[in-house]
Parts: structure tokens; C-alpha cells; sequence
């Protein structure tokens, strides 16, 4: 019922959004369920968009097994004909069935949907074996699995690209940024070269600088090649140490007296033993390393479990645990029952067996598993010995490296600290020259007046003005020649560089093409020649692969027999040991029969125990019987003599209730009276009360319920 309701549930929710109900899931037929299971798969796969009416159900059918293949769906496997079931359950659209599928689908949506669209391009393509002797055909399954491999790269990349927290529109911002920023400073630089190029020693002062920053380059690298050299130094006197070392206890080992020619005959054993671990041992473990690595890579390649498939897989195990222990309790009574003293010794001796046999097996796994770790850190030894005897094979910044970063960054700091006590100083004169052309601009003003006044006392009123703007107008005029000059000139050098880097640049690439030529057509030469060699290649490995699946197959089918008569052999085993127990109980009540022994103290045999078993049951049964009609005749009267009881019962409770009623009356009386003053008569009504309580009576009136005799 859960499932179906969570089927419902989901096919309610987006994509589907059906407005479905319980009542209406289970009112449709088959036709209508496939109906659903198809609008599901379309979902996952639009190429299962298909009109039923359209589509034959056998092909139908082999094209919803195959995507529930791809998707690693389960088809049922727990009898001979269950999957033959499966498929007509999904031909004719059975209830179980297409629940079953619609669960696992809909509960595995967002994952089958990633799997569906891997599917599309990377799923194995369907091809008769003989097609493989056509080379024409292996190339393209060749650049098929080229392109499967590309995709995957591809998509791989892509699926890291989702995951960062960088979006395009941050990566398109920082990259403007930053051909910003060079923009300006190739325009800074532009800027102080054409301000100081007509300056004196320029040229002179370029050079020296750019001579200055290459030998602090190659001070700079003389210290990281005298770090290397070093590093060099000390791993050599480690192996020379080593090898001192290894001298030392060869000449141990050969004796005192050794010779040379022990020395070499110790070392040549020692090298064959190292030829001999690399040509056959290491293959080994590298052969189950690449096997292990194919098995972490097939199971990372299945959709994960969630932990509804964790429970039901730990709840099955369970379940199968409760069902052994069942056995074998059932077969330590069977055996204690059959009392044969060697088979529980057989049992014992078997389980003991077993235990020792686990202990063993986790013994090697652990011996394997530190084995395999002391080769890991062997390896990892070896590759750090490499990477340090290799040149220019730092990958971290060294020491010497660091000082010279450092010293760097000193200097920088140094440098910005002294132009921003420039600036403070321009600052400053800057606000002194500020001031001062304030003074002038006041006193260029009071100029300007006294001259336009002796103008115009002398009769020339705007000479200066138009002076001025024939000055100006001469000025725009040179500054703009000596401009266009100076582009024309340096138009003219670009051009001319341009020339000779095109020409200096076809002689150096003359050679290079010719050589390209030439490597083309080895390339052609080699590509052929590897062409014919993996079809060979191909050729074998499909008639090794068709020898390897026939064998496979041979052997999985005697496997099954050897368990199938397995299987029947351990069941007549115990058929024979049930018959064999009853045929010793037979015995024994035969022997017993004959005065040879007894059952117990007081039965000979089981007929006895049985016989006397039977009698005391008789005489139970001829018991119950008995007050069974006792009972029946008895009925009458003692339901009477009950329904008595059940009216004298309400009596009293009316009687107790009456005069409870009684007493509050007679109470409330005497306080009305003694409030009043009313004197005797108050008491006198008091002693009434209490007269009537004393003789079962209520002042007005009633008989006593424990007078009355029961057979009135």
C-alpha cells in the first residue's frame, strides 16, 4: 500500500502532475497502466514517445527491457521462468508488474534522468562480431570510442564548471578587468617612453636598466641552479652512504675472507631476484591493481543507493540470518533427536573447520593488505628519490626561492615608501604653487587694467587681445605640423619593422616547414602502419573474446549442475538420516516389545505411554462432559436466583439514596427551628428524624427492604 501511494504521490508532482487518486490508480486497466509507465519513460527518454496502437508489443517490450537495462534495473531472477513472467507482466500491462517499475522509476527520477542522457551517447552499440574484419568498419568503432571518451572528458568538465562558485557573468567581469588593467599600463608605458625619448642618455639609461633587471634574472637563477646543485649534492652522498652502507654488509655477509668475486656473485643473485620480482610479481599485483580499479570504477558508474535500498537490503539480511538459525536449530534437534552420538562430533568438528578456515582467510587478507601498503610506500619512496635527482624538477618554491621573494618584496616596499614621500613633497609645493598663482593671477589682473587704460590713452584699444590670438592661432599651427610629422615618421618606422620581422620570420620558418613536410609524411607512414596492426590486433582479440565468452558460458552451466546436484545430494542426506532415526525408534519399540529394556520407570514402550496418554484424556473429556450438564440443568434457577440479586441491589442503593435524603431534611429542620427559637417542638421534629432512621423509615413513610423475605 505504500508503494502505490507512493507512486501516487509522485505522479502528482512535477513533471507529470496527473491529479491522481488511489481509487483512480487502481480503476485502470492494462492498457491504461502502460499507458502511464510510457509518459514516465518519455520523461526519462523522449524516444519512448510511442501511440501503443502504433507499436507491436514485442517491440514495445524489447525496447522497455533494454532502457530498464541501461538504467540498471533488476529484472526478477528468483525462479526459472520469473523473467519470462516479467516480460508478459509488461506485454499485457499486469498490476505487480508495472508497480514494480513505476516505483523504482519514480523513486530514482532526478539520478535516471542524468543516466538516460549519458545513455544516449555512450551506451554499447548492438554489432554482429563478423562486422569487425572490415578495417573500414573497425576505424569508425574506433572513433566511436574516441568520441565516447571525449564526451566524457567533456561532460566531466562541465559537471566541475556547475559545481564552482565562479558564473560566466563574473568570469566575463574579471576578464575585462583585467584587459583593462592592461591597457592602461601598456598606455603608461607608451606614455613614459615617448616622454623621455627626447630627453639626453636616454637610450643609454634604457639599456642599462634592462641589463640591470637580466642579471638580477640570472642572479636569480644561479641561485635556484646553486640550490638544485646542492640538493644534487646531498642526495648523492645519501646513495654513497648507502652504497657504503650496502658494501659493508655484503662483505658481512660473504665472511672475512670474502673476495671480489663473492661480492659480485652475492650482487648478481640480488639483481636476478629484482628481475625476477619485476617480471613476474609486479605484473601480478599491477594486473589485480587494474582489476580492482575496474571493479571501483563499475561500481561508481551504478546509481548510488539511497537509504530506503540500504534498509530493505539490511532487513533481507536479517531475514536470511533468522532463517539459518532456524536450519540449523532444526538440525541440532534433528540430530539430538536421532540419537547418533558421532554426528554432533561431525558437526563440531566441521564448525571448528570452518572458523579456523575464516581465520586464515582473514589472516592473508590482512598480510595482502600490509603487503600492498609496504609496496604503496615503497613506490611513493622511490618517486620522491626521482623527483630529487631530477633537474628542474621543483615543483614547491625552495628556501633560496623564498629570500629572493622576500628581498623582492622589501624592495617594493622600500620604493612605495619613497614615493609616497615624493608625493607628500609634490603635494606640498603644490599648494605653495597654488598660492603663488593665486598672487599672480590678483596681480596679472591689476596689469591687465593698467594697460587697457594706457591703450586707450594712446589710442590703440585691443592690441594686446589680438596679439594674443595671433600668437595662439600660430602656435595651433606649429603644434599641429610638428604632430603630424612626428605620426608620419613613426608610421613609417612600423612599417618598416613590420617588414623586417615578416622577412626575418619566413627565413626562420622555411626551415621548420620543410621539416613539417617531412614529418607529415612519416606520420602517414606510421599511422598506416599502426592501422594494419590494430586490425590484426582486433582480429585476435575478437576470436580470443568468442573462445573467452563460449568457455565462460561452459563453465557457468557445470557450475550450476555441480549445484543443482549439490543440492540434492545434501537433501537426500537428510531424508536418509529422518528415515534412519524413525527405523531406530522402530528398534527400539520392537526390543522393548520383547522385555529387552524400558522406556521409563513406569511404561515399557511407547504403545504403553500412548495407550495411558489416551485413557487419562478419555477420562478428562467424560469429566467435562459431566459438568457440562450440570451447568445445562442448573441454568434455570440460578438465573433467576441472579436476577433476584441484580432487584435487591437496586432497592438498597434507593433505599440508601432515600434516606441520605431524609437526614439532609431533618438536619436543615433542627437548624431552622433552633434559629427561631421554636424550642421543644424543634427537637420533638428532630426526634422524628431520628426515630425514622432507627426503624428503616422515612418520615413519610416506607417499609424496610431487609424485612421483606425472599419468597414474597
Amino acid at each position: 500500500m505504500a508503494e502505490i501511494q507512493a507512486i501516487v504521490q509522485r505522479l502528482n508532482e512535477a513533471p507529470f502532475r496527473m491529479n491522481l487518486r488511489l481509487p483512480d490508480l487502481d480503476e485502470k486497466n492494462g492498457t491504461e497502466l502502460l499507458e502511464v509507465l510510457k509518459i514516465v519513460l518519455s520523461e526519462l527518454d523522449p524516444s519512448h514517445d510511442v501511440d501503443l496502437r502504433d507499436e507491436e508489443p514485442d517491440v514495445r517490450v524489447h525496447r522497455t527491457l533494454q532502457f530498464l537495462k541501461l538504467m540498471k534495473f533488476q529484472v526478477p531472477q528468483d525462479a526459472a521462468d520469473a523473467a519470462e513472467r516479467f516480460r508478459q507482466g509488461l506485454m499485457v500491462g499486469e498490476r505487480g508488474v508495472v508497480y514494480s517499475v513505476l516505483y523504482w522509476l519514480l523513486q530514482r527520477l532526478p539520478s535516471l534522468q542524468k543516466r538516460a542522457y549519458l545513455a544516449r551517447y555512450l551506451a554499447p552499440l548492438e554489432v554482429d562480431e563478423a562486422c569487425f574484419q572490415d578495417d573500414g568498419f573497425a576505424r569508425l568503432m574506433q572513433v566511436n570510442e574516441e568520441l565516447k571518451q571525449e564526451f566524457k572528458k567533456v561532460h566531466k568538465a562541465l559537471d566541475q564548471l556547475r559545481s564552482t562558485d565562479m558564473r560566466p557573468n563574473e568570469l566575463r567581469s574579471d576578464i575585462k578587468q583585467l584587459e583593462e588593467e592592461r591597457r592602461l599600463l601598456v598606455e603608461r608605458i607608451e606614455g613614459l617612453r615617448r616622454g623621455n625619448e627626447g630627453k639626453r642618455g636616454f637610450p643609454e639609461m634604457l639599456e642599462a636598466t634592462k641589463a640591470f633587471r637580466l642579471a638580477q634574472e640570472d642572479d636569480q637563477k644561479q641561485v635556484g641552479r646553486r640550490e638544485e646543485q646542492r640538493t644534487l649534492l646531498l642526495a648523492a652522498e645519501a646513495r654513497l652512504e648507502k652504497v657504503r652502507e650496502r658494501e659493508r654488509e655484503l662483505q658481512v655477509t660473504s665472511g672475512a675472507s670474502g673476495s671480489p668475486e663473492a661480492i659480485l656473485e652475492q650482487l648478481e643473485r640480488e639483481v636476478g631476484h629484482s628481475m625476477e620480482r619485476a617480471q613476474h610479481e609486479l605484473p601480478r599485483a599491477l594486473k589485480v591493481r587494474r582489476s580492482r580499479l575496474k571493479e571501483l570504477e563499475h561500481e561508481r558508474s551504478k546509481p548510488q543507493r539511497s537509504k530506503q535500498d540500504v534498509m530493505e537490503l539490511q532487513q533481507f539480511l536479517r531475514m536470511l540470518e533468522d532463517q539459518l538459525d532456524e536450519v540449523r536449530s532444526q538440525l541440532d534437534k534433528t540430530v539430538a533427536a536421532s540419537g547418533d552420538g558421532r554426528i554432533p562430533m561431525y558437526l563440531r568438528h566441521t564448525r571448528n573447520a570452518a572458523q579456523k578456515l575464516a581465520e586464515c582467510q582473514d589472516q592473508m587478507d590482512n598480510l595482502r593488505r600490509q603487503q600492498e601498503e609496504l609496496r604503496e610506500q615503497i613506490a611513493i619512496k622511490e618517486r620522491s628519490m626521482e623527483e630529487m635527482n631530477m633537474e628542474n624538477g621543483q615543483k614547491f618554491m625552495t628556501k633560496e626561492q623564498k629570500k629572493v621573494l622576500v628581498t623582492k618584496l622589501k624592495e617594493k616596499s622600500n620604493t612605495y615608501k619613497t614615493m609616497k614621500k615624493e608625493l607628500a613633497e609634490q603635494n606640498a609645493e603644490l599648494v605653495v604653487l597654488h598660492r603663488t598663482e593665486q598672487l599672480l593671477k590678483s596681480q596679472a589682473g591689476k596689469l591687465d587694467i593698467n594697460l587697457t587704460l594706457l591703450e586707450a590713452q594712446q589710442g590703440v584699444s585691443g592690441f594686446r587681445d589680438t596679439q594674443q590670438r595671433l600668437e595662439k592661432a600660430s602656435e595651433a599651427t606649429a603644434t599641429t605640423d610638428k604632430e603630424k610629422g612626428r605620426l608620419i615618421e613613426e608610421i613609417t618606422q612600423r612599417v618598416n619593422m613590420m617588414q623586417r620581422e615578416l622577412a626575418g620570420r619566413k627565413e626562420e620558418l622555411q626551415p621548420l616547414m620543410k621539416q613539417l613536410q617531412s614529418e607529415r609524411q612519416r606520420k602517414r607512414e606510421v599511422e598506416g602502419t599502426y592501422n594494419e596492426r590494430k586490425a590484426a590486433y582486433d582480429q585476435v582479440a575478437v576470436g580470443l573474446q568468442l573462445n573467452l565468452s563460449e568457455l565462460e558460458r561452459a563453465c557457468k552451466d557445470l557450475e550450476a549442475e555441480c549445484f543443482q546436484e549439490e543440492s540434492k545430494y545434501h537433501y537426500t542426506n537428510n531424508m536418509k538420516a529422518v528415515a534412519e532415526a524413525k527405523w531406530m525408534k522402530v528398534q527400539q519399540e520392537e526390543k522393548w516389545g520383547k522385555g529387552e529394556g524400558r522406556l521409563m520407570r513406569d511404561f515399557q514402550t511407547y504403545m504403553e505411554l500412548y495407550n495411558d496418554k489416551l485413557r487419562s484424556q478419555q477420562d478428562l473429556s467424560r469429566q467435562l462432559r459431566k459438568q457440562q450438564q450440570d451447568i445445562r440443568k442448573n441454568e434455570g434457577p440460578n438465573s433467576k436466583q441472579r436476577e433476584m440479586f441484580t432487584q435487591m441491589h437496586k432497592l438498597l442503593l434507593a433505599k440508601q439514596a432515600s434516606t441520605t435524603a431524609a437526614a439532609e431534611a431533618a438536619d436543615a429542620e433542627y437548624k431552622a427551628a433552633t434559629d427561631e427559637g421554636m424550642g421543644y417542638g424543634g427537637y420533638g421534629g428532630y426526634a422524628v428524624g431520628v426515630d425514622a432512621l432507627a426503624y428503616g423509615r422515612n418520615p413519610a413513610g416506607g417499609a424496610n427492604v431487609m424485612t421483606i423475605e425472599q419468597g414474597a
